[in-house]
């Protein structure tokens, strides 16, 4: 399955499992990046070849010639991503602090047990509906980490200090805007940042990523409305999540118990 999403560019995603194909020799124009989520594929790459297997996060520089095929007869299941070299370019720019060249991973194969969960949690929650501020920020928190950790060049992050005026306007268009959608260009134009700069801005002063920052806004405001005797699915609807089951989710994640249990909770003598 191929699927086209825009976080914050055009990215496509891909979930496939293979039994028997052999790719020729090919290359991207853009970066790749994935898990072998079952069995074990084999890639020839700079004239050596490697196996990747469950769990192994699967990493390919633009351009570099590779192939791939099944590593023995069970095939090989990956979930990959194709960031551009504009977009990675961007986001190592936003943690050096200064413009640069482009990162360079160290494909075609690394054991990350960490960043392999990551990487599979963060693609497969995309293209959810109603959850776009998370799954965008996610997505670039993604990428963050890999070039944190691997690039081949090491990225610094540049130390950030002191509530930013542009931290302090998005804080408040969260306050103002958080029962709506809202997206990261919504934020971005705000602060009169780049996303990349804002998310890390944001939660290097804040303490949280923006998306957790309304998260907070939202269970705040349906704990108020709950003790009013606000019906959950209503609840749900006026705090801004996108159906009870995703607010019953995140409320869970936030307090602890599900808005069912904690309004019965109330209402025990």
């Amino acid at each position: 399955m191929i699927v086209r999403l825009a976080v914050p560019e055009p990215l496509d995603l891909l979930q496939a499992r293979y039994l028997t194909h052999r790719f020729a020799p090919h290359a991207h124009e853009t970066y790749a990046l994935g898990v072998c989520a079952q069995g074990a594929v084999a890639t020839r790459h700079r004239g050596a070849r490697h196996r990747a297997g469950p769990g192994d996060v699967l990493l390919l520089n633009p351009g570099e010639l590779h192939t791939g095929e099944p590593a023995h007869a069970e095939g090989w299941t990956h979930v990959m991503c194709y960031p551009s070299v504009d977009l990675m370019r961007r986001v190592a720019d936003a943690l050096r602090g200064r413009p640069g060249a482009a990162p360079v991973l160290p494909a075609p194969a690394l054991w990350d047990p960490a960043l392999a969960n990551e990487v599979l949690r963060v693609l497969r929650g995309l293209g959810r509906p109603g959850d776009s501020l998370r799954q965008e920020s996610t997505f670039l928190e993604l990428l963050t980490g890999l070039l944190t950790r691997h690039a081949r060049v090491p990225i610094r992050r540049v130390p950030l200090r002191g509530l930013h005026p542009a931290v302090r306007r998005v804080r408040e268009y969260l306050h103002a805007h958080f029962t709506g959608p809202v997206t990261i260009a919504d934020l971005a134009e705000v602060a009169q940042l780049s996303p990349f700069h804002l998310i890390r801005m944001f939660h290097a002063r804040v303490g949280l990523p923006p998306y957790m920052y309304l998260e907070h806004l939202r269970v705040s405001l349906a704990r108020r409305l709950l003790l009013a005797g606000m019906p959950i699915a209503e609840v749900a609807s006026r705090t801004g999540f996108g159906d009870q089951s995703h607010f019953t989710r995140r409320f869970k994640r936030v307090v602890g118990v599900p808005p069912g249990l904690y309004t019965r909770q109330l209402r025990a003598p």
